[in-house]
This record gives C-alpha cells, sequence and structure tokens, in this order.
C-alpha cells in the first residue's frame, strides 16, 4: 500500500513502470527499486539511472600493521612545559608578594 492524496491505495495501481531499465519484467535492471517518484534506487553496489552500472565500493586493504597510538607531539610538550613554569613563577611570586606584606603590617603595627 502507498498513500496518496490521504489515501492508501495498492501499490499496483500506480504506475512504476516508469522508471527506467524495465526490462525481462524486473525494474531498475534488477539491481534497485522504483521510488514513487518514478526514479530508481539502486542496490549498494550499483549506479546510474537505471542502476546498470556496477560500481562496487572500494574495500579497505588491511596493511597488517597496527596504527600506533599518537602521543603528544614535541612542541605540545614545550608549551606545555613553558606554560606550566610560568603559572608556578606567577604563584610563588605573589605568594612572596603577599607574604612580605603582611610581614611590613605586622612589624609597623608592634613597634
Amino acid at each position: 500500500m502507498m498513500c496518496l492524496d490521504r489515501r492508501c491505495l495498492p501499490a499496483a495501481s500506480f504506475n512504476f513502470s516508469s522508471c527506467p531499465g524495465v526490462w525481462n519484467g524486473g525494474v531498475c535492471s534488477d539491481h534497485g527499486v522504483c521510488s514513487n517518484e518514478g526514479k530508481c534506487i539502486c542496490q549498494p553496489d550499483w549506479t546510474g539511472k537505471d542502476c546498470s552500472v556496477h560500481d562496487p565500493l572500494p574495500v579497505p586493504k588491511p596493511t597488517g600493521v597496527g596504527e600506533k597510538h599518537k602521543g603528544p607531539s614535541g612542541t605540545n610538550i614545550i608549551i606545555g612545559s613553558i606554560a606550566g613554569g610560568l603559572l608556578i613563577g606567577a604563584i610563588v611570586l605573589g605568594g612572596t608578594g603577599w607574604g612580605f606584606k603582611n610581614i611590613r603590617r605586622g612589624r609597623s603595627g608592634g613597634g
């Protein structure tokens, strides 16, 4: 059954013979199905308007060697080391500056 204008009709009532590649009672060169728009929808290894062109999908060749896990590049390690060093330096300098500020307050207030 297929629907047309909000009515379900038997598929035989549609003219699917308008699809190209009709021969020996088959539709779309026997390598596909005819859509409701009169176009062939081909099976995976076939192409063309009438599904008559054999075009198999390429099969990837096994290389025999598994691809090794790729780690971080040397550039990423260097950039990370520099950024980490700067962060630690900023924390140390900030901490010592805060410490000196508190020491000065303590000395001037006690004397």
